[in-house]
């Protein structure tokens, strides 16, 4: 099992979003904290997280982003005050879905399921996010949202409208701007960035 390794027979599976409640409250711990930035997995009793399976939303989110069908991508706009929406990939969009080739979408999927694209992957940020760009990643009747903030270089994650989780990118920011640069060709911000 992606999210937990039991070493009991017959234990039934801890759905996701138990996991990441149990997760909030394990990181918020100063003595378990250091241990999941540092290392690529964390291990609190039979409990093992990985941060990518934590980021994705577990197996099941994974294996959307690593094996999609199709790969859409979105500009975002903030939201005007009247606009109540609590979840980034909910934002309103800058013009209709555009498809990602085959060849990005895969480089994008490579990436953003790889752990060494999070190096820093949770460290707390002074920061207030305007996410600009969204990937939908679809398969077998599953979506992930991922939208990106390149202010802050930080991701966020969604499952339709549940919020899954965060990662920051900086050490990725010029190689995912290049991605972008490839769907939005010319776009000044991106085009600055992936210099």
């Amino acid at each position: 099992m992606a999210l937990m390794d039991q070493s009991q027979e017959g234990e039934d599976e801890v759905a996701p979003s138990i996991v990441a409640k149990i997760l909030d409250h394990v990181l918020k711990q100063p003595s378990l904290r250091g241990q999941a930035s540092n290392s690529s997995a964390l291990h609190v009793g039979d409990l093992r997280f990985e941060p990518r399976h934590a980021l994705l939303g577990g197996e099941d989110g994974l294996d959307t982003v690593a094996s999609p069908d199709r790969v859409e991508a979105f500009r975002l706009r903030p939201p005007s005050a009247s606009e109540k929406i609590d979840h980034y990939n909910q934002w309103p969009t800058l013009g209709p879905a555009v498809r990602v080739p085959a060849d990005v979408a895969s480089r994008f999927s490579k990436g953003l399921t790889r752990e060494s694209t999070y190096p820093n992957w949770d460290a707390a940020k002074a920061c207030d996010p305007q996410p600009g760009f969204l990937l939908r990643f679809y398969s077998g009747g599953r979506s992930v949202d991922v939208a990106f903030c390149f202010e802050c270089h930080i991701l966020f994650t969604y499952r339709g409208s549940e919020s899954i989780w965060y990662a920051n990118f900086d050490e990725s920011t010029k190689k995912i701007a290049a991605l972008f640069l490839q769907i939005f060709p010319g776009d000044p911000v991106l085009s600055k960035l992936a210099e």
